[in-house]
């Protein structure tokens, strides 16, 4: 981290509430960290965001990494950078924190979630999507033979193919993503999105494309119960877009009620 990253009482903490949408704004006092990834953060900045956190402040840390969890044993409350940038509607700037994050040569691990998160960005997030981007993103991705990240490019893949009406590729990269993903409950999280989706454009097997979604969202939900250290997963699939035509069957209304 450099001398500016670290900021107080400004506009990265209000967006990283705004982000989060709560029922009250904080009166105490705040600090707000910045940083490529949390490994900054811990090495330059862990012992006095603590001790700004015993002190009664309000921490907030804005990353690119979304590796957390040591950042909450610090008493921050930890949040991913672009993904707040994401939620305000600002998929652009976004993306220019992802492309600079890039060509910083970043460890393989979070060049693995930041090519994944533009992935996804250039597929769901912009207004035209950019297929031909988001390819590359999930391409790249694939070449670095990262697991789990590899059940998340084939993930993308897949999810691009439903969309050009190819439902044999869909499925094929669904199955290879369950290969590597099996244990992941975000990876299957996106691959029953294919499925979802599936369930639309191959309508011949519609039923049998939202009982594969369910089936995997109740393994995912199973697994972020059982030790998952990132999002609530029943969050994830409230606000999933893809899991729409998903609400009229009775078996996913059940999943949410849990």
């Amino acid at each position: 981290m450099n001398k500016h990253t670290v900021i107080s009482g400004n506009t990265a903490g209000r967006q990283a509430r705004r982000a989060k949408a709560p029922a009250e704004m904080s009166l105490k006092p705040r600090v707000t960290a910045i940083a490529r990834d949390t490994t900054e953060v811990v090495r330059f900045a862990g012992g006095w965001l603590f001790d700004k956190a015993m002190a009664g402040w309000d921490v907030n840390v804005l990353t690119l990494d979304d590796d957390l969890r040591s950042l909450r044993i610090l008493g921050a409350s930890a949040h991913d950078l672009a993904s707040v940038l994401e939620q305000l509607g600002e998929s652009a700037k976004a993306l220019d924190f992802y492309a600079q994050a890039l060509a910083a040569a970043p460890p393989r691990d979070l060049e693995a979630k930041i090519l994944s998160k533009r992935g996804w960005i250039f597929t769901q997030s912009l207004k035209p999507p950019q297929p031909e981007k988001a390819r590359e993103a999930f391409t790249a991705l694939l070449r670095l033979d990262l697991a789990p990240h590899n059940a998340d490019a084939h993930a993308g893949l897949g999810y691009l193919a439903v969309h050009r009406k190819s439902p044999a590729e869909a499925q094929r990269e669904a199955f290879h993503g369950l290969l590597h993903g099996s244990g992941d409950y975000l990876a299957l999280h996106n691959l029953a999105c294919i499925y979802a989706e599936l369930s639309q454009t191959d309508k011949g097997q519609a039923r049998q494309h939202q009982d594969t979604a369910i089936a995997l969202l109740r393994r995912a939900v199973a697994l972020w119960r059982r030790g998952g250290t990132g999002p609530r997963e029943i969050d994830l699939i409230r606000e999933e877009r893809s899991f729409v035509p998903l609400r009229n069957r009775e078996e996913f209304n059940k999943l949410l009620q849990q």
